[in-house]
Formats: C-alpha cells, sequence, structure tokens
C-alpha cells in the first residue's frame, strides 16, 4: 500500500472520529473514555500529541518524567486546557502533517488514531464500523511495532484470529472475535471480551483483570 492511500484511510478515519465528537453532548466530553483516568476530552488532546509535540520537547519530557512515556502522554493530555471546539479544529487540521517523531511510519498514525477512536466510540454506544484494510494494518501494527503497549504474556501461547477479516496471529490456544473486539482486547481492555469465542478467551480475562 502506497503512503498517499495510507494517509487517505488515516484521514478518512480521522473525519469519522471528528464528525462524531463533533455531535456529542457537552457533558459527553467529561464521560471516561477506556483509556484509565482520561476523559473523551483528555483522549482527543492524547489523538493530538504526535503531531504536535517537537522531538526536543519529547526528548526534554521523557528526561523529566525519567523516560516514562505514559506518564509524559497523561501529563500533555491533562494540561491541555483547549475547548473541544479547538481540539476538533486542530484535529481536523493535521492533513500533511508527520505522526511522531522522523522514521514513525505512517500506519503507526493510523493504527493509534483507529485504537483510541475505541477507546471513545464503545463507551459512548457508538457503533465502531472499521474498513477491512484498515483493521488489517491496526491489528498488525499491535502485535508488532506496538506489542510493548499490550499487557505483557498476551501473545504468548494464544492465536488471535478476526473473524470478520482475513487476519491471525500467533500459535496455540484460539482467541477469535472481530477485529473491533480484538483491538481493544490487544491493548489489554475488558470491554470487548464477551464478543470473542475460543478456548484462549479464559486467559486472556485473568491476565487482564491482574493487571
Amino acid at each position: 500500500m502506497t503512503a498517499a492511500e495510507i494517509q487517505d484511510l488515516t484521514m478518512a478515519e480521522r473525519d469519522r472520529l471528528v464528525a462524531t465528537l463533533g455531535s456529542l453532548a457537552d457533558e459527553a466530553w467529561g464521560a471516561p473514555s477506556l483509556c484509565a483516568g482520561w476523559t473523551v476530552r483528555d483522549l482527543t488532546a492524547h489523538l493530538l500529541m504526535p503531531y504536535e509535540l517537537s522531538a526536543l520537547s519529547l526528548l526534554g519530557g521523557l528526561a523529566r518524567t525519567r523516560f516514562r512515556f505514559d506518564r509524559l502522554a497523561d501529563e500533555w493530555a491533562r494540561r491541555d486546557s483547549r475547548s473541544p471546539e479547538q481540539l476538533l479544529t486542530a484535529l481536523g487540521g493535521i492533513d500533511g502533517r508527520r505522526f511522531g517523531a522522523r522514521g514513525v511510519p505512517q500506519v503507526a498514525g493510523l493504527s493509534h488514531l483507529v485504537a483510541h477512536a475505541a477507546d471513545v466510540y464503545r463507551p459512548l454506544g457508538i457503533d465502531h464500523v472499521i474498513e477491512p484494510e484498515v483493521a488489517t494494518i491496526a491489528l498488525d501494527e499491535l502485535v508488532g511495532r506496538g506489542r510493548s503497549s499490550l499487557p505483557d504474556g498476551l501473545l504468548e501461547g494464544r492465536r488471535f484470529t478476526a473473524t470478520d477479516v482475513e487476519w491471525s496471529h500467533g500459535a496455540g490456544e484460539q482467541v477469535a472475535g472481530p477485529a473491533s473486539a480484538l483491538i481493544p482486547t490487544l491493548l489489554g481492555r475488558d470491554v470487548a471480551l464477551g464478543e470473542l469465542t475460543g478456548p484462549g478467551v479464559p486467559g486472556v480475562a485473568e491476565l487482564i483483570a491482574a493487571r
């Protein structure tokens, strides 16, 4: 897939999320997202971090937080004082901007957006329809470059299989379900466990509960 095609897919997912967020009532912005401790507003601010944080500021922030990226990301999201309208304007203006530091692949930006969109859609009861090619890209990123974000041991001894797209990973006990359920599960969210089947599901549930 070309860089232009990946960019088009990313912007389509962005446009869908911006439209959804723009339709929310004011109180929904303060609702909890699936990211622990973050509201919908906090999560929206976080989505902008890879586009707005310079390499120099990133290094300085990591040094200040003793290279704890999660802490730095939390500070960024919580300290952002922009209104929902300003955040949506900023998110709508990321066209053509690089995601993250130089050298970070474009597919990382698409995966990041898809994964966090689910963190908004699911707690608000909004259907999250993921295009097949987008789903496979996001899943490949999570079990590849993004595996450090997954719960320790999650991929060991299990085969994860999407039932709505042609995608699978690993070997061992089967964990099967739609891509929209596998993505939050791989990230350690328990919200979609009921949509999964297979002998590997109980072990996944125990591992997530123990985090």
